[in-house]
C-alpha cells in the first residue's frame, strides 16, 4: 500500500503545487479511497469533489467513520464504514487494514472472473501484462 494524505498541510504535497492537480493524479492512481468521515468532511467542498470524482472512476471507496455519524440515506447500501472513536482512533485500525485488503482482494477475484480475455502469448490478462511492464 502507498498510502496518500489529501488535505492542507499535508505532507504528500509539496509546498508550491497545484493541489487540486496533484489530488487528481493521486485519485487517478489509486484502487481504493479511504475519506475520513469527520465533521469537517461533511462541510468540505474538496472532500465531496473528491469522493465524486473517486466514484466516477470505479475507485472502491471505505468510509473510516467517526461513531455517532449516519451515511447518507443514498449511500446505505453503497458503502460499508469502518467506525471508529476519536478517543481511541488506532484500536479501528486493525479493522481497516483487514476491510482494505479484503476490498482489493474482491476486486483482483472480480477482474479476473469478469476478464475472459487474455494475452494469448502468456495467459495473463492484458491490463495485468500492461501493469507489469511487459507489453505496451
Amino acid at each position: 500500500m502507498n498510502p496518500f494524505l489529501a488535505g492542507k498541510g499535508s505532507p504528500d504535497i509539496a509546498a508550491g503545487q497545484d493541489f487540486n492537480s496533484v489530488i487528481d493524479e493521486k485519485l487517478r492512481e489509486t484502487h481504493v479511497m479511504v475519506p475520513i468521515c469527520d465533521l469537517k468532511l461533511m462541510f468540505s467542498k474538496y472532500a465531496r469533489r473528491e469522493i465524486i470524482t473517486a466514484i466516477g472512476q470505479g475507485t472502491l471507496i471505505i468510509p473510516f467513520m467517526m461513531d455517532g455519524r449516519k451515511l447518507p440515506e443514498r449511500l446505505k447500501d453503497v458503502w460499508a464504514p469502518i467506525r471508529y472513536n476519536p478517543q481511541n482512533v488506532k484500536a479501528s485500525f486493525p479493522d481497516l487494514y483487514m476491510a482494505i485488503q479484503n476490498a482489493l482482494l474482491v476486486r483482483v477475484n472480480d477482474y479476473f472472473v469478469r476478464d475472459l480475455g487474455t494475452n494469448p502469448k502468456t495467459g495473463i490478462p492484458p491490463a495485468i501484462v500492461r501493469h507489469v511492464g511487459r507489453q505496451r
